[in-house]
């Protein structure tokens, strides 16, 4: 969705909010606002937005990305099926909404509201008024339009509701018992770590591989997508800070002075009174104190006594009444000169207060305000034209207006980067060129971005000018890696099958312990455990006992052998909910009879330009 400001955000407010707090349901006038009424599926009479697809899509994205910890390239993401996972998430969703809507289970936007603020604390400021550029801010970053946000806040709203009142049924008690003692039981295993370097092929090769180099070539064929080049991009960018224009915003000395002049008040220094207060645990305390000091002349006498008794006091120096509690200020403020209070009580305890010295209230002269003045001026000018400029700019881009034409326009910079990798985004030294880099391989080739904004001071826009895709390198050229991989490859398959003709030998790990001089240890895991690796847990709690399992990663190959299963009985009274079996239960009859249509022509639209 593009940025919009002012005048367009003016309409989106009058369409989404009253009063800050009331959602009104316009989506469709949205849409046309947008040009965003692409439907990517229909459930029966619940739409599925293109907008709700490619944020979820990208999510799915981002989460392989940090499970592979690379970037995917498009054609991974066909393969995984990504995009079918996304889709069918939302269908999913939407056939329970769909439901909903078939019940006439309908909310207040009273509701919707109330639920938005809860999620969204940041679309209200502190008066509770709707915060305009958190909103345009997080459509932007979420990648949703408005009726996104009813949709999916209503949804969630519902389905919460469904959940608590209908599907909040839990196993019966011995059930939920047992099945937290299966699901919390130990498992004993001994366990061995074999580098994968000191694993010996000895006769493997000879036995299994009849030609060594077609091998080689054929284990480069099977594994091609690993040999690649990096995708590169060349990107331009214009990158706009305020500060920029701010000598074009500097006010004139009479600017400064009119403003003076009109605004005398905002110059007006509040009395200051310096004061030494006094603190006691109890009245009496403080009522003694007092009796000692009322015969005294002077604030210097009345400091040297409590000095000598070791009275607990507190100087303060020029403080106004604003800065302080009522109960304190309201007490400091009746004193003259060189007097002090009677006892009073706080919600701190009880004090005295010794009134040292006092500062009238003082009007500051023009001279020494109006270099803040200058600088005031000049911020909040150059702030406003910068946010007239972020609002024009993404109208051009609405238009159509490319990245040169806006340049000329509005006098700006383009900046260029070529031949960037997703990986150049990791450069520490400057954090706004990764996030172009970053952005730049989730957009489309010559197509100007949405305004980005990186503070309230700078925002960036970009273009990707030219995409050099990602390409097999040549056997020839890497021929000694892929030979490396190969035979790193041939020494994992010679421990897999060593392990399945020992599957059931239990002395194979000592076996091992003595060829690779590495240690056993033994170690009662649960499903959850740091000492082993995740994935050869859960072969693990799919075994029986005496078998072995193994899992292995690019240095080293794991392997256990399961000796106990310890399931303890406990007192766990935690209750286990069916609700995931009954929705999926009601979720497969409402899937028989639920018409569901997909738009395969612009979901192959979007993949393919992924």
């Amino acid at each position: 969705m593009r940025s919009f400001r002012k005048s367009w955000i003016g309409i989106v407010l009058v369409i989404l909010f009253t009063a800050s707090l009331f959602f009104w349901r316009q989506g469709s006038y949205i849409s046309n606002i947008l040009n965003s009424d692409n439907v990517i599926a229909k459930v029966g009479n619940t739409s599925i937005s293109t907008s709700k697809f490619n944020r979820v899509l990208n999510l799915n994205i981002n989460q392989f990305n940090q499970m592979i910890g690379e970037t995917l390239s498009s054609q991974q993401i066909k393969d995984f099926q990504i995009h079918k996972l996304a889709l069918g998430a939302l269908i999913n969703d939407a056939i329970f909404e769909n439901e909903f809507e078939n019940l006439n289970f309908y909310l207040d936007d009273i509701i919707i509201a109330k639920k938005t603020k809860e999620q969204i604390p940041g679309l209200y400021d502190t008066n509770n008024q709707l915060n305009e550029d958190y909103l345009n801010t997080f459509l932007y970053d979420q990648k949703l339009k408005i009726e996104d946000i009813v949709q999916i806040i209503s949804y969630e709203t519902k389905n919460d509701i469904f959940n608590s009142t209908i599907l909040d049924i839990n196993y019966p008690l011995f059930f939920s018992s047992n099945l937290n003692d299966y699901n919390n039981h130990k498992r004993n295993i001994d366990f061995i770590k074999i580098p994968i370097d000191l694993i010996d092929l000895e006769n493997f090769i000879e036995k299994n591989i009849t030609n060594k180099e077609e091998s080689i070539k054929e284990f480069y064929e099977i594994n091609k997508n690993d040999y690649m080049t990096d995708e590169k991009r060349d990107i331009k960018y214009i990158l706009v800070n305020n500060k920029e224009f701010i000598d074009n915003f500097i006010p004139t000395n009479n600017e400064i002075y009119e403003y003076y002049n009109s605004n005398k008040k905002e110059f007006l220094l509040n009395e200051l009174r310096t004061f030494y207060q006094f603190n006691f645990k109890n009245k009496e305390d403080g009522e003694k104190f007092y009796s000692e000091i009322i015969s005294l002349n002077n604030n210097i006498e009345i400091i040297q006594l409590a000095d000598s008794k070791k009275y607990k006091y507190n100087k303060f120096d020029k403080i106004s009444k604003n800065q302080l509690s009522d109960d304190i200020g309201n007490e400091l403020f009746k004193l003259k000169d060189n007097k002090f209070s009677p006892i009073f009580e706080s919600s701190l305890g009880y004090h005295l207060i010794l009134l040292e010295e006092i500062f009238p209230e003082n009007q500051s002269s023009f001279d020494e305000v109006k270099d803040n003045i200058k600088q005031n001026i000049a911020k909040n000018d150059v702030q406003s034209f910068f946010i007239d400029l972020e609002n024009n700019i993404s109208i051009d881009i609405l238009d159509g207006l490319n990245l040169e034409e806006l340049s000329k326009k509005y006098d700006l910079k383009i900046n260029y980067l070529n031949e960037q990798t997703i990986d150049a985004s990791n450069n520490e030294e400057n954090n706004i060129i990764n996030e172009i880099i970053t952005s730049s391989f989730e957009s489309n080739l010559n197509y100007v971005s949405d305004i980005k904004r990186i503070s309230d001071n700078q925002f960036y826009l970009f273009e990707v000018s030219k995409v050099i895709k990602s390409e097999y390198i040549k056997y020839e050229n890497i021929k000694q890696l892929v030979k490396n991989n190969w035979i790193k490859n041939q020494k994992i398959e010679k421990i897999k099958s060593d392990i399945d003709e020992h599957v059931d030998s239990k002395d194979f790990l000592t076996k091992l312990e003595n060829k690779y001089k590495t240690e056993i240890n033994n170690l009662d895991i649960r499903k959850v455990n740091n000492e082993i690796p995740r994935d050869l847990i859960i072969e693990i709690y799919n075994s029986s006992l005496d078998k072995i399992s193994y899992s292995f990663d690019q240095e080293n190959i794991y392997i256990s052998l399961l000796n106990k299963i310890l399931i303890e009985k406990s007192n766990n009274k935690n209750k286990i909910s069916l609700n995931d079996e009954i929705r999926e239960l009601l979720y497969d009859e409402l899937y028989k009879k639920t018409n569901i249509s997909t738009n395969d022509q612009l979901l192959n639209s979007i993949v393919n330009n992924l």
